[in-house]
């Protein structure tokens, strides 16, 4: 598509990077090797593993947040990384960055419970933990609308 502008990262957050900024015994360390490569994708091109590290250095989470809804979506386990990490982490982001995602959340929590125990990879007691997350952030989320009501 002619005229379309490829939106990155570093584009998004108005990041100026500077490779040389990193001190030479730090840049071939994981996190800034990440790093350097995150900022010049874009949000399409966001990996799970992308995602999880986002979450985990809590950085462009607000953006990590609707990535990770995408690849829920397809897999609430997200099994790239450890299953149920992606739900776990989101679970756990400010209420303010999830709150406008309530529906199509609730909708993920429900197929992630439909499926979760046909699901062969999870232990029984992977199986309670993600259950235990699951009911959490759907408690969350259902008390959105007691804090609307209550306003």
């Amino acid at each position: 598509m002619a005229g379309k502008t490829r939106l990155e990262i570093k584009d998004i957050y108005n990041i100026t990077y500077d490779p040389e900024s990193i001190p030479e015994e730090h840049r071939w360390a994981p996190i800034p090797q990440w790093y350097e490569k995150v900022i010049y994708k874009t949000i399409e091109e966001l990996t799970v593993f992308d995602i999880w590290r986002m979450f985990m250095q809590e950085l462009f989470v607000d953006t990590a947040v609707k990535r990770a809804i995408v690849y829920l979506k397809e897999d609430p386990f997200c099994t790239e990384i450890n299953d149920g990490d992606i739900m776990r982490y989101l679970s756990k982001v400010d209420i303010e960055l999830v709150k406008d995602f309530k529906e199509e959340l609730l909708g993920i929590i429900a197929n992630a419970r439909k499926l979760k125990d046909e699901y062969d990879c999870m232990t029984e007691d992977d199986k309670i933990r993600y259950t235990a997350v699951i009911d959490s952030f759907e408690k969350k989320l259902l008390d959105l609308d007691n804090k609307s009501k209550t306003i």
